[in-house]
């Protein structure tokens, strides 16, 4: 087996178990490398030098992570590394063990600088009316089913824009910490089909025009790949 060549879906996926454990290197992406185990598994690792020690940081598995993914999430695992975040002590603050209330409150925090005040209140009362009975459930048991069940119900009795943006503020939230490598379980939310939405003609209000414009970019990578 040859320790280093340029990644592909493909090969990626034809590689074979070794008889011990083994890391093989890509040649695009300096420092991204993948184990394979005697039984199979393969995982996405990073390494690198975070405050003069160098450390090697898982970033995610060939099976929900594609190669070009594997590259960006090295990418920016490179850039917090030059900047002095160690990626494993900001992991240890994001578990499957958190609450989501505390998933929720980072989030905020981070993109409070970043996003319109319009645009945070409208989070603070998605979050305030319809989130809030999830707060102290452990983000790693939260599951599909019951979001399902929560955008039914919000369906029935608030609407299906309201179910629909719902859902999509809970995938950005999780989505915002799976792509920073934080946390690397599963988004419960991608697994909740949305509303087919009738679409109607209206001009939107300047403040409707900034929050619909915020709401793409914070939105655009909380749907799931095809």
């Amino acid at each position: 087996m040859d320790k280093k060549f340029k990644f592909t879906n493909a090969n990626i996926k034809n590689l074979l178990a070794p008889t011990k454990r083994t890391f093989v290197y890509d040649t695009i992406e300096v420092g991204l490398s993948l184990q394979i185990t005697p039984n199979g598994a393969k995982s996405f690792y990073y390494r690198g030098v975070v405050l003069g020690k160098q450390i090697r940081v898982k970033l995610g598995e060939p099976s929900y992570m594609s190669v070009d993914d594997a590259r960006q999430a090295a990418r920016k695992a490179k850039i917090n590394m030059k900047e002095g975040i160690n990626p494993i002590e900001e992991r240890k603050k994001i578990t499957g063990e958190s609450s989501l209330e505390q998933l929720y409150t980072r989030f905020m925090d981070e993109k409070e600088q970043h996003i319109r005040p319009i645009t945070m209140e409208y989070y603070k009362d998605l979050w305030k009316r319809y989130l809030s009975t999830l707060a102290n459930k452990k983000i790693s048991q939260i599951t599909p089913d019951e979001l399902k069940i929560l955008h039914k119900r919000l369906t029935l009795n608030n609407g299906k824009r309201c179910a629909n943006q719902t859902i999509v503020l809970l995938r950005t939230i999780y989505n915002h910490f799976i792509k920073q490598n934080i946390y690397q379980g599963f988004n419960p939310g991608n697994a909740v089909q949305l509303n087919k939405q009738i679409a109607r003609t209206r001009h939107l209000s300047g403040n409707e025009l900034e929050s619909f414009r915020d709401a793409i970019n914070e939105t655009e990578d909380s749907i799931p790949k095809l």
